[in-house]
């Protein structure tokens, strides 16, 4: 799946999740492709997590790869061109290169994500392990530096940490956590987060 979540004015307006679809591709072998989705399911399972993606779902409601892939390239793209913040959780060291090897792949383009795309893992993993920027570099070289580093039993994860961590639950009391990962969820998840942050920025300056 990839996922988006339409943010104006600090409100969420729309979140979507695009199913792509293998199934239809040449050259996959689909017993492989239907090994790999049980196989992402037992291992969510075992995590006390639970997977929304199977073989039968992806051919229902999937689109090929070439057209999800393109939408978000443009959507990624307009935000760029429109001064528009692009916002993840562990985005800098997982999705974003995921999805430019993945439009390299398949339309054939060395597509690079623009340089301000805010991580919220990032800023949740140097609060935990108190690592402040350094004065010459850029907020995605800070990002990557944070989340590159060691950091044994420290944890950041959207639906489990962070959601009891910044008390989401308690703040939107019709969040149903059990549509979590879920490409659309995750990333209005995330535009929750990232409020918690704004609110406890807010809090500071008031206390100071």
């Amino acid at each position: 799946e990839l996922g988006h979540c339409v943010v104006i004015d600090q409100t969420s307006e729309e979140y979507h999740s695009h199913v792509i679809d293998w199934s239809q591709e040449p050259g996959i072998d689909q017993d492989w492709l239907k090994y790999k989705l049980r196989s992402c399911a037992e291992h969510m399972a075992k995590n006390g997590r639970t997977s929304h993606m199977n073989y039968e779902r992806m051919r229902r409601e999937g689109s090929p790869p070439g057209v999800v892939l393109q939408e978000y390239r443009d959507l990624f793209d307009s935000a760029r061109d429109n001064g528009i913040m692009i916002v993840g959780h562990n985005a800098v060291q997982f999705d974003n290169p995921f999805f430019e090897q993945a439009i390299n792949e398949w339309l054939g383009e060395d597509w690079k994500f623009p340089d301000f795309v805010f991580d919220t893992a990032a800023v949740v993993k140097a609060t935990l392990t108190q690592m402040p920027p350094h004065e010459e570099e850029t907020l995605q070289q800070y990002f990557f530096r944070v989340l590159d580093r060691p950091a044994p039993g420290v944890y950041y994860n959207l639906d489990t940490f962070c959601v009891e961590r910044f008390k989401l639950k308690e703040q939107y009391p019709g969040l149903n956590i059990s549509d979590a990962h879920t490409a659309g969820f995750d990333a209005m998840l995330t535009h929750l987060l990232l409020e918690q942050f704004r609110e406890l920025g807010d809090l500071k300056e008031q206390l100071a």
